[in-house]
């Protein structure tokens, strides 16, 4: 026997005349509650206050209210958000450090599986850490629809015991991966022709420490398309001149195996002078108090970056992959900071820039007005 839903069409009226009204549920609002507030938990308030701004952003949240019959002991819910609406919500709620919670949001239903199935394999990652699992759970995924969702990769064979080419079969089944990390710790050579593939590929940081092949990598069309290159443990010998050739590239950064001497630094300035295209340039330095010769090097140029090894590690390239604060984030407030004359004196010049880097110390008062609006803010 159906049961008649009551008659809601003076509360109805009632809450369609003010935006700022959010009908609850009774259940909604119990002692329970009330400590969940207390904990700094969601509460009703934290509810009431998404209606109310669903409602006053979008005008239209009440014609999709619908007033259906249902039957009884029915669980089944008539969504009452615009599916616009409804997806920026799960997406907001998204973590990516918690893989557990976001199966779960999978399962509350096949539309929302729709919209946080890309975000889950958005990062994927093939070191010491496997996600997703080939190796162990090889039918629990389906390789070909997961990789069309990666835009980030980060990979080592070393750890993730993969051949070279299960590597490249790998990045040929990511058709568009934005940023690549390829940290082989073993010797042997990168896949230079498989990454040239990546026709949206942008950033890309590769460990040559181990590297077998580095010169093919300049004589491929790999870097053509790339904006962000980064360099791990370079070698001497590394025919660093040819990379003016590629213009696309706008940031780069660059990090030694060894402490580096004066020849080093001239090479350098020397691969800077002629860079026209390069606005950010980025050398990763192992000292805590820089040279004289480096010094010097430092400030010849604004797009020079000096930052400490502390700053340049695989946690800071997972950060940018999630849009966070990186590496290149706080190389560009330098760079800015450096042409706009916001250092009071040079003294900023005999330390590499650390996580700790006391801006306050070496800004004039122009220089903190920035800092607290954009850089702190």
């Amino acid at each position: 026997m159906k049961k008649p839903l009551p008659d809601l069409r003076c509360a109805r009226d009632f809450y369609s005349n003010d935006p700022r009204i959010a009908i609850m549920d009774v259940d909604m609002s119990d002692i329970d509650d009330w400590f969940r507030g207390a904990h700094g938990g969601i509460d009703v308030w934290w509810h009431a206050e998404n209606v109310v701004f669903a409602r006053k952003h979008y005008s239209d949240i009440m014609d999709h209210i619908e007033l259906r019959e249902y039957e009884e002991n029915s669980t089944h819910m008539v969504p009452f958000l615009p599916p616009e609406l409804e997806r920026k919500i799960f997406e907001m709620a998204f973590d990516p450090e918690d893989p557990s919670e976001n199966v779960q949001m999978m399962l509350v239903s096949k539309r929302v599986r729709i919209w946080i199935r890309p975000l889950v394999y958005r990062i994927m990652e093939q070191r010491t850490r496997r996600f997703p699992d080939f190796v162990r759970r090889p039918m629990c995924v389906d390789v070909e629809e997961i990789c069309q969702f990666v835009q980030h990769l980060a990979i080592d064979r070393r750890y993730c015991l993969y051949t070279l080419d299960m590597v490249k079969l790998l990045i040929k089944r990511c058709p568009n991966l934005i940023s690549l990390g390829y940290w082989s710790s073993e010797e042997g050579s990168i896949p230079w022709y498989c990454i040239s593939t990546l026709h949206q590929l942008r950033r890309l940081s590769v460990n040559l420490a181990r590297c077998t092949n580095v010169g093919a990598g300049f004589d491929s069309p790999a870097f053509s398309s790339i904006t962000h290159l980064e360099f791990l443990s370079t070698k001497p010998g590394i025919p660093l001149g040819r990379l003016i050739a590629f213009t696309n590239i706008t940031h780069f950064s660059i990090s030694s195996m060894t402490n580096t001497d004066n020849a080093w630094f001239r090479t350098l300035g020397n691969l800077l002078s002629s860079w026209d295209s390069l606005r950010v340039f980025v050398v990763v330095e192992l000292n805590e108090r820089l040279k004289d010769y480096v010094k010097y090097f430092y400030a010849q140029d604004t797009r020079i970056a000096i930052v400490d090894d502390d700053m340049n590690d695989v946690s800071d390239w997972f950060r940018g992959a999630r849009g966070e604060r990186d590496l290149w984030w706080h190389a560009e407030n330098m760079v800015l900071a450096r042409k706009r004359g916001y250092f009071a004196s040079d003294t900023y010049l005999e330390r590499p820039m650390g996580a700790d880097f006391p801006w306050v110390e070496y800004l004039t008062q122009e220089g903190l007005a920035w800092y607290r609006a954009q850089v702190v803010n």
